[in-house]
């Protein structure tokens, strides 16, 4: 969006990834934009993923993109990790992967030699469960009693 208003101004935020954006973020203008882009956390920037999902939706070909790149990036990341620990079954699950079929796509895309799979879970689901399933560790001092 950005981009586009550098090179066309108004453009950008006239597309429909544009107009989502701005309702997400409050407006348009560079004061808003400014204190979005720098003064939110990581938490608040990633919920403009939303945003970008329900443009692509709309079929916004900027979000399109960004939402292919997102999953290959994902699969970079998971092929990162392969190599520190060695091969592995390659699952594609949390929040993410769930926004939109897209990500998952541009996951596959990026791992054409390896079947992929796609899991839907509940993450705190799942690490309560495991917690559950750790055994109890006694007599250990309490670093957070100071």
């Amino acid at each position: 969006i950005l981009r586009k208003e550098d090179h066309e101004p108004g453009s950008g935020w006239r597309s429909i990834l544009g107009k989502a954006m701005a309702d997400e973020i409050g407006g348009s203008d560079w004061p808003v934009v400014r204190q979005s882009v720098y003064g939110r956390d990581r938490g608040a920037i990633g919920q403009l993923a939303l945003a970008v999902a329900e443009a692509a939706r709309k079929s916004d070909e900027a979000a399109i993109t960004i939402l292919r790149r997102a999953g290959a990036e994902l699969a970079r990341l998971a092929l990162a990790l392969e190599r520190r620990i060695g091969p592995q079954d390659i699952i594609l699950a949390g929040r993410a992967a769930g926004l939109h079929p897209l990500i998952g796509e541009g996951f596959a895309a990026a791992l054409p030699d390896r079947r992929v799979r796609n899991v839907t879970l509940d993450a705190a689901r799942a690490a309560a469960q495991l917690a559950a399933s750790l055994p109890v560790l006694t007599g250990l001092p309490l670093l957070a009693r100071n």
